[in-house]
């Protein structure tokens, strides 16, 4: 009996073991699928961690190519800053050497008419007084004062005249109709009021600027009615002006221009 009850223990104990191996066995199987199931997250882990680390390679290569794009781009742009302040500085040279020849060009001009040497002076031989007219005057009022008027001073007639307002720096000018080698002036004044102070002006344009020719100055005695006045020496224009010095009424009835 004694037997049976060992037997019957051991039995018991060969159960329990069996049922804790089996239990172990389970435990195991379980823990194996876990590992499983870890081992193929840990791979996709790394595939992933692969391809991010692909990407993130092309995005470093893009970036390099980006930066070197960018450093091309400066170059560049610095270049044609570069180009352009070397052209603005050679549109300043272009500029000031444009206006140099200007300038030089109008001194030839000029000292071309004072010597009569251009081909404008070459034709001017004599001009006939029927070629001048009267271009302007600083009182010139023929609607209210018709005897005013400077046309009349190129007229022959004594009884025809031009009148000074009676102020500071009177003038009236004269379009010869070309250019023309000018040595004087004949003026008819009327008696006690001619001017003892004036100039002859002289310019190669309509509206000057006007070059001082000669200045004329004298008393009433000197200066009679009817009197020529001649330069030092001739001098080549197309437009001559009386400027009248002084402030009273000077009259003026014949105005003849003396021509080479």
């Amino acid at each position: 009996k004694i037997q049976e009850n060992i037997l019957m223990i051991v039995s018991l104990d060969i159960d329990e073991i069996k049922q804790h191996l089996g239990k172990i066995k389970r435990d195991m199987c379980e823990e194996g699928l876990r590992m499983e199931i870890a081992s193929h997250d840990v791979y996709k882990i790394k595939q992933a961690l692969e391809k991010t680390k692909q990407v993130m390679c092309e995005e470093g290569l893009r970036i390099e190519t980006a930066s070197h794009d960018i450093y091309k781009i400066r170059q560049v742009l610095e270049k044609i800053k570069q180009e352009r302040r070397e052209e603005g500085q050679r549109s300043k040279i272009v500029i000031q050497d444009i206006d140099k020849l200007k300038q030089d060009l109008e001194k030839i001009k000029r000292e071309r008419c004072e010597e009569c040497q251009c081909n404008e002076l070459d034709q001017c031989v004599g001009v006939s007084m029927d070629r001048v007219r009267v271009l302007n005057a600083s009182w010139n009022d023929p609607a209210k004062y018709e005897f005013y008027s400077p046309e009349r001073v190129l007229n022959s007639d004594p009884s025809k005249f031009w009148m000074t307002k009676g102020r500071f720096d009177e003038w009236v000018s004269f379009d010869l109709g070309e250019c023309c080698k000018l040595h004087g002036v004949s003026l008819l004044w009327a008696h006690g009021e001619n001017a003892v102070r004036w100039r002859l002006d002289v310019s190669n344009a309509e509206h000057g600027p006007w070059n001082i020719a000669k200045i004329f100055t004298g008393t009433f005695e000197q200066f009679p009615r009817n009197i020529q006045f001649h330069l030092d020496k001739p001098v080549a224009t197309r437009y001559v002006r009386l400027f009248f010095m002084e402030a009273r009424s000077i009259v003026v009835k014949v105005v003849q221009l003396l021509f080479i």
